[in-house]
């Protein structure tokens, strides 16, 4: 079983340094493999026939490599790449693709060696990488705790090459001071405006080609499929956590669908190109 200190939990999502979110999904991390069946580690896109942890997760990773144009690069960086799963999604789906994984998470990485990709320990704000080294970027549901944003889309910029393409996956609030509940600790991420990621991509001189909102295929959805399977999905949370924590990721659930529907927070699909110099 997973012990988690709860004054711990609460410093790391209060805190929320680099060393903090590092600490937290290393924590939190067998929750989400353990409730979703896999190592995505994503909210997931449920449109269409993905009604699955699995098939939702798998589909958010097409929809970004659609929006990136993953087809025809030959050089891709995740950054904040997780357990490196979407890195091999990727690059199964486009021949001649070379995805290179950076992460915080020393640990993360070391669980990911069996994926077959590159993988580099650092952090977004400080990509070691060299200029004009890459044909596209992207961050998967990682953006959100990156801080200060706006260096990692200037390193971003940095690295890509002319007419490269960043392409994000970013849960984003819709206030500057947005009443979340219980997410108010549970969401530990910088809980971003769309508004500042607006205004961050243009201070790094990148470009939006093309944005999307799909928070209602993401938080109701996912909230709704746990309550559906709550009865065989709550024991394999709790036998690695606590009934305690699994009542408390089953109220954040919730939650999170009721901001949703509310406008208070959404799911932004972003790509963004560099300009030819």
């Amino acid at each position: 079983m997973v012990f988690v200190n709860p004054l711990s939990a609460l410093l790391w999502s209060l805190r929320r340094s680099e060393r903090d979110v590092v600490k937290l999904y290393g924590a939190m991390s067998p929750m989400m493999q353990a409730a979703a069946g896999c190592d995505m580690l994503n909210f997931g896109l449920w449109d269409g026939a993905h009604h699955t942890p699995q098939s939702a997760q798998a589909n958010l990773c097409a929809r970004l490599a659609s929006m990136a144009g993953l087809q025809g690069a030959q050089l891709a960086i995740d950054v904040g790449s997780g357990l490196s799963a979407p890195a091999a999604f990727w690059k199964e789906g486009v021949p001649g693709l070379e995805v290179c994984c950076i992460n915080t998470s020393f640990a993360q990485l070391r669980d990911s060696e069996s994926r077959g990709v590159p993988r580099l320990n650092a952090t977004a704000g400080m990509l070691p990488l060299a200029d004009s080294c890459a044909d596209r970027v992207l961050a998967l549901e990682s953006p959100q705790h990156f801080r200060p944003l706006g260096r990692f889309f200037s390193e971003s910029a940095r690295v890509l090459r002319d007419s490269g393409v960043l392409a994000l996956a970013v849960p984003v609030t819709t206030a500057q001071s947005p009443n979340l509940g219980i997410l108010r600790i549970t969401w530990a991420s910088e809980h971003y405006t769309m508004d500042h990621v607006r205004g961050e991509i243009a201070a790094s001189g990148l470009e939006v080609a093309e944005e999307k909102m799909v928070g209602g295929s993401v938080y109701g959805p996912l909230a709704r499929y746990y309550m559906e399977n709550r009865d065989r999905i709550g024991p394999l949370v709790s036998a690695k956590y606590s009934w305690a924590m699994e009542r408390v990721l089953c109220k954040s659930l919730k939650k999170m669908a009721q901001c949703a529907r509310a406008g208070v927070i959404e799911y932004a699909l972003v790509s963004c190109r560099k300009a030819r110099a």
